[in-house]
């Protein structure tokens, strides 16, 4: 018997009637099983379809309506990928949301743990804003991206905190590598996968999604269905359930010229030419008055959201509690949001590019607008309440428009509005330098400019790390797990019941603290970037011409390793040993607390609106009280 709620016994037996209901329009595939017009869609040539200008600068990601019913809008390619591309168009900005109560409060649908991706992002453990591929969605088993196990890319744009003011005003994280993990045919909406547990959380909302496991259910049924219609010409593969639940989920090049938005031909991002603005975003061809630089749609935030609140641990629970009544920060995520002084609300753009637009209050060449796109139109939003706002967390489209011609390579920017520049100015002013700051240096920075050799704790003392660094080990413990696996599996191909019950024993081993794993045991290799924990590098040795280390891992010293390592696959009982540890497993990261991220007094201010952008029914805080 099935188990799951009754909403997931509902959703199955549907997917098992949609099983039976497509057998018959499988049929041409069965028999022709090479027309990619019933298997997967016309395969579409891009390159008859584009005008000069359009093969000089053509457009490769659009933002249309999503073919997954009532997802809003999606991300399509205009391109074939390969297995293994990467899609750089895609990285953007990650933002930490730290110290707001993280179990108490309301995030919305857009912020995402760490959990979900191959390392720790921050020196934090708080859900995290991912701005990188703004409107792509998500699906159990049609994912079509994923993180790349290569670090994130992340810099301080030439920024030292010891001299310039702008430190900590900007994210540093600037986008995971993403690659596709299957052969993706042009005009494919692009999907990644956040975990089920994501949908699970929010049944109660969106109703139950179906999982990888009820449409494998479907497909087994629909298999074994075909293969008794089908007794002698058939296959096996090339039936997914999923695809045929998504039958548009491949556009012609005609359909997102026409239905959808481009956001990747016409810009791109780099170091910004302006003093302490970090990374701007720039022109990669002319753009002409009153054209669109780039559209985007917006997520909604309340303003008290980016309050940052005092906290301590209390004494008898050892949980932190925090105190709503002082305010002690707000989260960097307010310098990426646009609003009004006299309202609540905030609104985020949602597309990677457009978040490093930066200010410029003397010759701005771009302005901000509603537009009326996918079925949204802007006076359905605009006519609703704050508090009907902060219930959907999504609003309409916004696009940024070229306020003069734009030449290429010029930045593009907007006015942060009056309240902003001073704002700044004030910052400027006030800023004194750190003495104790001058030598710092990231862990990113020190990976990156090779200044990190793997000491042991006898060489660390005469040649110490920098104090806001931290030693790490990527070590999958799952990989000694599946030896015992494997063991159980041999154990029962002899088929008798003495080798059975010796398969519970084994499944019942416990590990216990202090243990040692010896990785030269390991037949196989290890999958290193499973799970990430702190370690001590006690030794070295040298095998076979290289030097391998023996190193003591902690269960959980340091919070960004908690979440990161959730789940029995990371688990270790305590503190274990590790021999045989390869040089590539071994890093640095920052320290909690200690990555400009988490400056104090660092600028924050949200970016102004032009006057009439916010309606007056968003205008809820009285003049007194701002």
């Amino acid at each position: 018997m099935l188990g799951g709620s009754s909403s997931q016994h509902a959703t199955r037996a549907v997917l098992l009637s949609v099983a039976f209901s497509i057998i018959s329009a499988t049929n041409t595939c069965i028999e022709n099983d090479n027309d990619l017009d019933c298997r997967r869609g016309k395969r579409m040539n891009q390159a008859s379809l584009l005008d000069d200008e359009e093969k000089e600068y053509p457009c490769t990601l659009y933002l249309a309506e999503s073919s997954i019913p009532n997802a809003g809008i999606g991300t399509y390619t205009a391109i074939p990928m390969e297995m293994r591309q990467t899609e750089p168009s895609l990285g953007g900005p990650i933002i930490a949301h730290i110290d707001a109560g993280a179990e108490e409060r309301e995030h919305g649908d857009y912020f995402w743990d760490e959990g979900l991706f191959p390392y720790p992002l921050f020196d934090t453990d708080f859900p995290s804003l991912f701005l990188e591929f703004g409107a792509t969605n998500s699906h159990p088993t049609l994912f079509n991206l994923a993180s790349t196990l290569e670090d994130f890319n992340r810099d301080s744009a030439g920024l030292h905190r010891f001299k310039d003011p702008g430190t900590g005003a900007f994210t540093t994280y600037n986008g995971l590598n993403w690659e596709a993990t299957r052969h993706i045919e042009a005009g494919s909406e692009l999907f990644v996968d956040i975990g089920e547990g994501y949908f699970e959380h929010r049944e109660e909302k969106i109703g139950h999604v179906p999982t990888k496991q009820d449409y494998e259910i479907a497909d087994q049924i629909l298999l074994d269905a075909l293969q008794m219609k089908h007794k002698e010409d058939w296959k096996e593969e090339g039936y997914d359930d999923a695809k045929f639940n998504l039958p548009n989920n491949i556009k012609t090049p005609e359909w997102l010229k026409e239905n959808g938005w481009c956001i990747d031909d016409k810009v791109e991002q780099g170091i910004s030419s302006i003093p302490q603005a970090g990374r701007g975003l720039f022109a990669n061809r002319s753009i002409k008055k009153g054209s669109t630089v780039a559209p985007s749609p917006v997520i909604i935030f309340q303003r008290d959201l980016m309050d940052i609140y005092d906290s301590y641990i209390d004494e008898d629970t050892g949980n932190i509690v925090y105190d709503d009544n002082d305010v002690v920060g707000k989260q960097m995520i307010l310098n990426y949001c646009y609003s009004h002084p006299e309202s609540t609300v905030l609104i985020v753009p949602n597309n990677a590019v457009v978040n490093y637009i930066n200010h410029n209050g003397n010759d701005p060449n771009a302005k901000v607008r509603w537009i009326d796109a996918f079925n949204m139109k802007p006076e359905d939003w605009l006519s609703k309440s704050p508090e009907e706002l902060f219930e959907t967390g999504s609003g309409p489209m916004m696009e940024f428009y070229a306020l003069r011609d734009i030449k290429p390579s010029e930045e593009i920017t907007v006015d942060y509005g009056p309240e902003w520049e001073a704002a700044w100015t004030n910052h400027v002013n006030s800023w004194e330098t750190d003495e104790n700051t001058k030598d710092y240096i990231s862990a990113a920075d020190y990976m990156e400019q090779g200044l990190f050799k793997i000491r042991t704790e006898t060489e660390q003392e005469k040649h110490p790390y920098p104090e806001n660094l931290l030693t790490a080990c990527h070590f999958s413990p799952d990989d000694f797990r599946n030896d015992d696996d494997d063991d159980d599996d041999d154990d029962d191909d002899d088929d008798n019941d003495d080798d059975d019950d010796d398969d519970d024993d084994n499944d019942d081993v416990e590990w216990e603290e202090g243990m040692e794993f010896d990785l030269f045991d390991l037949e196989e290799g290890t999958n290193y970037y499973q799970c990430l924990f702190e370690c001590n590098i006690l030794s070295s040795q040298v095998h076979d011409g290289d030097r391998y280390f023996n190193v003591a891992l902690f269960e959980y010293h340091t919070p960004q390793f908690s979440l990161y390592n959730e789940g029995e696959e990371c688990y270790i009982p305590g503190h274990v040993f590790v021999v045989g540890m390869q040089s590539e497993a071994i890093k640095v990261i920052d320290l909690p607390y200690t990555s400009d991220e988490h400056i104090e007094g660092a600028f924050r201010h949200e970016i102004g609106v032009p006057d009439g952008f916010f309606p007056s029914n968003w205008l809820d805080i009285p003049k007194q009280a701002k």
